[in-house]
């Protein structure tokens, strides 16, 4: 029943489930930022609302999330055990801090000593995560693709906390020469697209042929993947700190476009090799979800080639930035979640009351009604509001953010529910 998601060797249910159950509470929190604050989605992209609210997604929700499964998949992976689940509690406690500081800075725009302990923070616990992952990683004994893509996230992700720790001191104490926006948009894109990204793309490698039960595709994409967006990310952010403005885009941002595009490949190759022909719904999430990166990398194009004052009108960052945050990483693993999670309650809970009694299919251990209208609930919000942006309509920016919210609560009660079970 359980394809190979859950070994002897996975670190404690408590482990997985603290960050999972935290990066959930946090997503239910962004809701809250962006009801507060929906009128200032139409205005310019570096706001303290809207740098709140980015900060509280992605070290909130999405770190935590990949956290949480990193830890779970490396055990899968690379068949070693995690190093240290003591370090790993000792990562949470200090990117929790790190976390709630950096967010309220922002949000009461408040620069100086509670700012730089915030990102100080983030960036010791992201110290203790690598020390947990080079230890892990020495234990070894053969690597492979999606080994790769984490070990390049890894570079990734020490890089863009110390940018942006800098970043955040230098907003108080101003001691970098050049354009703060300009390296803000290198802090952007080394977390979204590299460290992100890579996540997303090794990870992807491996639970998707699980969860379709695919074999025999080509990973010949993925390997264009890996060198084109690391390429990418490398190229745009050297010339951006070189002080070359954009004179580098029209080279590296297609990288990251080919990459991307290129990932979307892949994942239509895997899906075509798939022996389970019914896409269920954690799929269809994530096929959502793949689609609006395609979306995402056309806006860029736009973004960066664009005519200044179109882009300006229609405020593409805004845009680009939800569609590729909320449409593509929060659906994805919002799909993978109803997968993942299930997998680990019934392994943890059930495995081992196989033959001796009647226990719960997988699919049994959560509401697919209320999962499926939560699906279609935050599908239809998510086009709503990239329309309002697009329109400039603060109205119904405020109804697509109620609508998702209602998904949101919906997908909450679901997945915390199977813990309750």
């Amino acid at each position: 029943m359980v394809p190979g998601f859950a070994t002897k060797l996975s670190p404690s249910f408590r482990l997985v489930s603290t960050y999972f159950i935290s990066a959930i509470v946090s997503l239910i929190a962004v809701c809250i930022m962006l009801l507060l604050s929906y009128d200032e989605i139409t205005g310019h992209h570096f706001s303290p609302k809207l740098l709140a609210i980015t900060h509280m997604t992605v070290l909130g929700w999405i770190a935590l999330t990949i956290f949480g499964a990193i830890f779970q998949l490396i055990s899968i992976i690379l068949k070693v055990k995690l190093f240290s689940e003591k370090l790993a509690f000792a990562q949470y406690a200090f990117h929790i801090s790190g976390m709630i500081l950096l967010v309220y800075s922002f949000w009461v725009f408040s620069f100086g000593a509670l700012m730089i302990t915030g990102g100080s923070l983030i960036v010791l616990s992201v110290v203790l995560f690598l020390i947990n992952m080079a230890v892990t990683l020495s234990k070894r004994k053969k690597n492979n693709l999606t080994g790769l893509f984490l070990m390049a996230s890894n570079i990734h992700l020490f890089l863009v906390v110390v940018l942006g720790l800098l970043l955040a001191i230098n907003l108080g104490f101003p001691f970098i020469p050049g354009d703060h926006l300009s390296l803000l948009t290198v802090h952007a894109h080394i977390g979204i697209a590299g460290w992100i990204g890579m996540v997303i793309a090794g990870v992807s490698l491996k639970l998707i042929p699980m969860f379709t039960l695919s074999h025999g595709f080509s990973v010949k994409p993925a390997w264009g993947v890996f060198i084109l967006v690391n390429s990418g990310v490398l190229g745009f952010s050297l010339f951006r700190i070189a002080g070359f403005g954009s004179a580098g885009d029209y080279v590296f941002v297609p990288f990251l476009a080919a990459g991307f595009i290129l990932f979307f490949v892949q994942i239509i190759l895997i899906i075509k090799k798939r022996m389970k022909k019914n896409l269920d719904l954690g799929i269809k999430f994530s096929m959502f979800a793949y689609s609006a990166l395609l979306v995402a990398v056309l806006l860029s194009a736009t973004f960066f080639f664009g005519h200044y004052d179109s882009v300006q009108k229609l405020n593409f960052p805004v845009l680009y930035g939800f569609i590729l945050i909320f449409g593509f990483i929060t659906q994805l693993i919002l799909g993978q979640m109803y997968k993942i999670i299930p997998f680990l309650i019934w392994f943890h809970y059930y495995s081992s009351q196989v033959g001796l009694k009647d226990v719960p299919l997988l699919k049994d251990l959560y509401n697919r009604n209320l999962s499926k209208t939560q699906y279609y609930i935050t599908n239809f919000s998510i086009l709503l509001i990239v329309i309002a942006i697009l329109i400039n309509l603060p109205s119904l920016i405020l109804a697509g953010f109620s609508f998702y919210f209602t998904g949101i609560i919906l997908f909450s009660y679901n997945i915390l529910s199977i813990y309750k079970r």
